[in-house]
């Protein structure tokens, strides 16, 4: 029979820094068994980042529960504050390119309990006094746990958009609305009626090609768009092209559509404990009868049925066309510890002084258009 104390000596978490060598293995075991966790911070994310980044600039840390046993893992990239935090330059602490990733989280033993794993942020922050923690893109389920002690902000993060799924590819064409069912037939149709061909990193494509084909058709959509994307920024893309080697063999998933011969729509993703991840895709304006922007995607769709599909992940960005795959929105939320309470008051008048602005530019922006 274990005694009151003795239970609660059990179900304590703590975290602790380790070092690289050490932490591998755990991060290692640990992964092989927490397939509830995302790509992001995984062991295969993490190991890419180290690799980039180098061992100084990341931190490994684990979590013991009461007895001593490792029970988690997670590492975190080394920074310094922005000036928003009101504090710049501040040692800061985290997620590895968090700026591509959603759903991060430390990696768990499978048996550990609910309620002691919600202790992990308090831990964390135990481990870490002093320094700014930016824990972005949380599952709201991570992000809700007590940390006794700090001077914490929590805020909505971007939406996802996914939808589990179960059973083959015509179940899934089932939950969707008829039109939009209809019109993705409909083009893959056209498509090989035109003679395109598939070039699919499944079917022993070469990945570097697919890689070069598929980034550049992601630019040259963003730049007739007039837009940005994080994850075509030099660093990111260096980082996601480091992912799909490393995980060329397990995860990885690449696609090129080539008409007459030519690059005319690509889609990267990663298939990860079932998810399929949808990350980088681009096309050619030129072909837009096509509808290649959906039709990439639909095509590695298909193609993970085959392999056992659960849920279906296109990750942020609300756009029309992600209603159509019949996905939902998912919220995150965002956690930051200030290091002192100094350091919240500096940040709290930060940003009352921008949301100040932004109100002067409306109001401006107002006056101006009521003139005209």
């Amino acid at each position: 029979m274990m005694l009151p104390r003795e239970a609660d000596r059990e179900r304590r978490l703590s975290a602790e820094t380790c070092a690289p060598e050490r932490a591998w293995e755990h991060a290692l075991r640990l992964e092989e068994r927490d397939h509830s966790a995302r790509l992001a911070g995984s062991f295969a994310w993490c190991r890419t980042a180290a690799d980039l980044l180098g061992d100084d600039a990341t931190q490994h840390l684990l979590f013991r529960d009461g007895t001593g046993e490792v029970v988690g893992w997670t590492m975190l990239a080394r920074a310094t504050a922005g000036w928003r935090s009101g504090s710049p330059r501040v040692a800061c602490l985290t997620w590895p390119f968090a700026a591509i990733g959603y759903r991060f989280r430390p990696r768990f033993a499978s048996d550990l309990d609910a309620t002691v794993r919600g202790d992990w942020l308090a831990a964390l922050h135990t481990a870490c006094r002093g320094v700014r923690l930016e824990l972005t893109r949380l599952d709201p389920q991570d992000a809700g746990g007590a940390i006794p002690g700090a001077f914490v902000e929590r805020t909505s993060g971007p939406s996802t958009w996914s939808i589990d799924v179960s059973g083959d590819a015509e179940a899934w064409y089932g939950t969707l609305e008829g039109k939009h069912r209809r019109d993705l037939k409909k083009y893959r149709r056209d498509i090989a009626r035109v003679g395109a061909r598939w070039c699919d990193t499944l079917d022993g494509a070469s990945l570097e090609d697919s890689l070069d084909a598929c980034f550049a058709l992601h630019r040259r959509r963003i730049a007739h768009k007039g837009a940005t994307s994080a994850c075509g920024e030099p660093r990111n893309e260096r980082f996601l092209r480091a992912l799909a080697r490393h995980e060329a063999a397990r995860a990885t998933r690449v696609v090129v559509l080539r008409m007459d011969g030519e690059p005319a729509g690509a889609c990267l993703s990663f298939a990860h404990h079932r998810r399929l991840e949808v990350t980088v895709s681009g096309w050619d304006q030129r072909f837009a009868r096509y509808d290649l922007g959906r039709q990439v995607i639909h095509h590695q769709i298909l193609r993970e049925f085959e392999r056992g599909l659960g849920e279906i992940d296109l990750l942020g960005g609300d756009l029309p066309y992600k209603r159509e795959f019949g996905l939902r929105a998912r919220e995150t939320r965002d956690v930051v510890v200030r290091p002192t309470a100094f350091a919240a008051w500096r940040e709290d008048v930060v940003g009352g002084a921008l949301r100040v602005a932004r109100m002067g530019r409306r109001l401006v922006a107002a006056g101006t258009r009521a003139r005209r």
